[in-house]
């Protein structure tokens, strides 16, 4: 074992190369003591470091795309989307993807909006997958982005508008399953979209 203090387990150094090839002593620039409390205390600093940036920097911009297995939709919402488009001139597209005893489930396209109207025989559920707009609810205007989900219960009036410019996706439930036509026009609404 080394007499030299500097060589000592507990303690490290630096020299600078021009001093280790001279005869001189080494000239130490910085010495710290390197003990087990020091150690757990930089791993427990090193540790929340990596939790910190884990928890805030890794996150991803906005809400995963859901995954859908449903009918049509199994082999993916862009290739579905791609074989039904929404012609040009169009405001409006709906096609039956699933069908169940208690339920009909509809992918429903919107580029512009719907004309005000209710559902005499049936609820919805609507789930946005893409775009964004406004859903008017019995006069409440409900800000709708991908990810997010609305109930419409039979009765109530009701319209989409999508954001100018795009088209916005949903997947609709309807419970019981839509046989038949069931939207009952509301002519008589006043409404900032219908003016537009």
């Amino acid at each position: 074992m080394s007499t030299n203090p500097l060589r000592s387990p507990n303690l490290t150094h630096a020299t600078s190369r021009r001093q280790e090839d001279s005869a001189e002593p080494p000239k130490v620039f910085s010495v710290r003591r390197v003990g087990p409390e020091h150690e757990a205390w930089s791993m427990r600093r090193i540790l929340g470091i990596v939790l910190l940036t884990a928890a805030v920097g890794c996150r991803q911009p906005g809400p995963p795309a859901p995954r859908l297995v449903i009918g049509a939709l199994r082999h993916g919402l862009d290739s579905y989307l791609a074989a039904h488009p929404l012609p040009a001139g169009t405001e409006i597209r709906a096609d039956r993807v699933g069908r169940s005893p208690g339920a009909s489930v509809h992918v429903v396209q919107v580029r512009g909006r719907e004309r005000p109207h209710r559902h005499a025989e049936h609820d919805l559920i609507v789930q946005m997958l893409r775009g964004e707009g406004v859903l008017t609810l019995e006069g409440a205007r409900i800000t709708m982005r991908a990810g997010d989900t609305a109930v419409v219960e039979r009765g109530s009036v009701h319209w989409f508008a999508s954001a100018p410019g795009t088209t916005a996706v949903a997947l609709v439930t309807f419970a019981p399953p839509l046989d038949a036509p069931d939207s009952v026009p509301m002519a008589d609404v006043d409404s900032v979209d219908m003016r537009r």
